[in-house]
């Protein structure tokens, strides 16, 4: 009596999460770390219209193999964390120092060589970078409650309707661009638990 109610339970565990694993696209490209951390970069700079998109390494957690499946749980595996977008303007100087030895993406037409000190960019970065970027932390922000995960769950969908084959290179593809209803709040005033 008691195993046949154990393997209700695991079935119905198993059914809850058996779609996490079924595969979205085939990768058609070995990508280590830091080059998927430039790839999220590009996804932050992308969907929210930046000049930069910065990522760590240290948060994506997984690489992925030619003729690997990209499935829901694989990419959980990339970025397993619930970082989120932050969208600050910075300075060039501050910029730089932001950018320090993170996986920076810029915009077309925009490099690190092009970067104005006394200019001023628009930075999309995970709140994991903000917080540890004291010279950030009492500039307005704009916390987009969008987790980096959702991002990269979005566009690798959106592209299997198109594509059989994922590469780093296809076309970002997003569902709508964002119309910032996140308000505007400086790091100190939050609350944090």
């Amino acid at each position: 009596m008691e195993q046949s109610s154990i393997k209700f339970k695991i079935d119905n565990f198993y059914n809850e999460i058996s779609g996490l694993y079924d595969p979205i696209m085939i990768s058609g490209e070995n990508i280590e770390r830091s080059s998927l951390s430039n790839y999220i970069g590009k996804l932050m700079q992308s969907k929210f219209g930046a000049d930069v998109g910065l990522h760590n390494t240290g948060g994506t957690r997984d690489s992925i193999s030619n003729g690997e499946s990209l499935s829901y749980a694989k990419l959980h595996a990339i970025s397993p964390f619930d970082n989120t977008v932050v969208l600050i303007d910075v300075t060039g100087e501050e910029l730089w120092d932001a950018i320090g030895g993170e996986n920076a993406y810029f915009r077309t037409g925009l490099s690190m060589n092009d970067i104005q000190m006394q200019s001023t960019y628009k930075l999309a970065l995970n709140d994991y970078i903000f917080g540890s970027k004291w010279f950030l932390r009492d500039k307005p922000a704009v916390f987009t409650g969008v987790t980096v995960l959702d991002l990269f769950v979005e566009t690798v969908e959106n592209q299997s309707s198109v594509y059989e084959t994922w590469t780093s290179t296809l076309p970002i593809m997003f569902n709508q661009n964002v119309s910032l209803f996140a308000h505007l709040i400086t790091y100190s005033s939050q609350i944090h638990i």
